[in-house]
């Protein structure tokens, strides 16, 4: 009968731990560089934006960020403007006193992102390819 062959794998555990810090410097690159996007998007959409006042335009911000379970988000356009939801989509109807509007509408945050989608990529995928760069 043959002798059995042995195999003596080292350094399993310094691995997943490299694999770990891969994973979690991904995980950032992604966030900053969504965070870049919606700077973006938000400088866009303040100067696209139709005004009177400034109020809008103003207020337009780049608010949460977060990462979970492999998520990232980050929420852009934020404001506490109660009728900018009017201004991006238009609005049809009565207000609260009773008058009627028929308002166009006149996108500001749609068309700021649909502009800068390719730019949004391009970061993104330049941050996660500087985290890979530096694994090689």
């Amino acid at each position: 009968m043959a002798d059995a062959i042995r195999f003596e794998i080292k350094g399993i555990p310094q691995l997943q731990a490299k694999f770990k810090q891969i994973d979690n410097d991904m995980q950032k690159a992604l966030l900053e560089g969504l965070v870049e996007g919606g700077a973006l998007v938000v400088n866009t959409a303040k100067g696209r934006v139709a005004y009177k006042t400034g109020n809008l335009k103003n207020n337009i911000k780049e608010q949460k960020q977060s990462m979970s379970g492999g998520k990232a988000q980050v929420d852009v356009g934020v404001t506490t403007v109660p009728y900018a939801a009017r201004i991006e989509f238009g609005y049809t109807g009565p207000d609260k006193l009773g008058r009627r509007f028929h308002q166009a509408a006149q996108p500001y945050m749609r068309n700021s992102l649909d502009e800068n989608g390719k730019k949004i990529d391009n970061i993104i995928e330049s941050k996660l390819k500087a985290v890979i760069a530096r694994y090689r």
